[in-house]
């Protein structure tokens, strides 16, 4: 149906502009070849950071060769248990970390994060940020007074960019 008949007849403008839509759906634009960066977080089914099930160091390696095919950068949560090997294995896989550390309200938790966090960050140069906590002050678990703490303590023990994650409405 040529568009210039699109007002003659209403039925005819809705179905062209209803195939239009569906033809738009069946084409996708073009993914790129690389995309610039990737959240990562390494659990399988079964595998939690709640029930302190990790995946293996295998697994972790597995998920970045795939991931290395299309993207050079990932982004983290935390370091506990095993993920603390995922700095060390995209050195090894020529990638970048943006370095979670998860903090909560239990502040032996945040001390040992932080610590690891640091630890990591100086010694591996894929680690590029750091990023302490993922929406702590969304979900209330610490003042905004301790996370400054916490941000501060780490801008001085690292020589990378420190920043936070929330949700904007809180900004």
């Amino acid at each position: 149906e040529h568009i210039s008949n699109m007002g003659k007849n209403s039925n005819k403008a809705g179905t062209w502009s209803t195939n239009l839509f569906k033809t738009r759906l069946n084409h996708p634009p073009d993914w790129p070849e690389m995309i610039s960066g990737l959240a990562y977080a390494p659990f399988r089914p079964g595998q939690s950071p709640y029930k302190q099930i990790f995946p293996t160091r295998d697994q972790i390696r597995d998920d970045l060769l795939l991931l290395r095919s299309v993207t050079r950068n990932i982004r983290t949560y935390s370091v506990e248990g095993t993920l603390m090997h995922i700095p060390e294995l995209a050195a090894e896989l020529d990638m970048t970390v943006t370095l979670g550390v998860w903090i909560t309200e239990d502040e032996k938790h945040n001390a040992r994060e932080l610590l690891k966090g640091v630890e990591l960050t100086n010694r591996f140069s894929s680690v590029r940020r750091l990023i302490i906590s993922n929406e702590v002050l969304l979900r209330d678990d610490i003042p905004v007074d301790l996370l400054v703490h916490y941000m501060q303590t780490a801008r001085r023990a690292v020589n990378v960019p420190v920043s936070t994650s929330g949700d904007a409405d809180l900004f």
